[in-house]
């Protein structure tokens, strides 16, 4: 399968609304309790006015959404969701590692936060992700330079990401 990432489009906002949805649903309600459909959509349209949305194209179609930010302390991963057809096959682990790659090209942390019922946690702390804090609804993790230096390197120009998963991120 071969990956790109593209910047968001305006007609692409039904689709990450579904997305963000088959995301946050479960969690959230494993969280909270409850659903708001229309809190929900608040937070949804504050996080895609902010801009920064890519997507995720995987052969050709859009599986996903990934949302990084360059600060100048750390490098961030503030979004990443899968449609859940491509969950649990290492595509997510693949763009991690790209992200990893990309904060140790900077000689940055790499930052992220994850709601504390999200199940993508394990896969964090697994990649070397060590939590640096927590709020009253997320984790916040980091993974020092040190770290990242550590960590498992990618080529420059991000080919074959994850060879046993059969990603290609080109």
């Amino acid at each position: 399968m071969r990956i790109r990432l593209e910047p968001a489009q305006p007609d692409d906002i039904s689709y990450f609304w579904w997305l963000y949805q088959a995301s946050y649903r479960n969690v959230i309600v494993e969280q909270f309790g409850a659903w708001d459909e229309g809190e929900q959509q608040l937070a949804f349209v504050r996080k895609w006015k902010a801009g920064g949305y890519q997507r995720i194209v995987v052969d050709d179609r859009i599986g996903g959404a990934l949302w990084t930010r360059d600060l100048d302390e750390y490098h961030e991963v503030v979004e990443i969701q899968l449609a859940p057809a491509l969950r649990k096959r290492g595509l997510g682990t693949a763009l991690l590692r790209r992200e990893i790659t990309r904060a140790h090209a900077q000689r940055k942390p790499l930052r992220l936060s994850v709601l504390l019922k999200n199940p993508a946690l394990h896969l964090y702390l697994r990649l070397g992700f060590e939590v640096i804090g927590r709020g009253p609804y997320q984790y916040h993790l980091a993974l020092a330079p040190e770290s990242v230096a550590a960590a498992p390197t990618l080529p420059a120009a991000m080919q074959d990401v994850k060879p046993d998963t059969g990603w290609n991120l080109v």
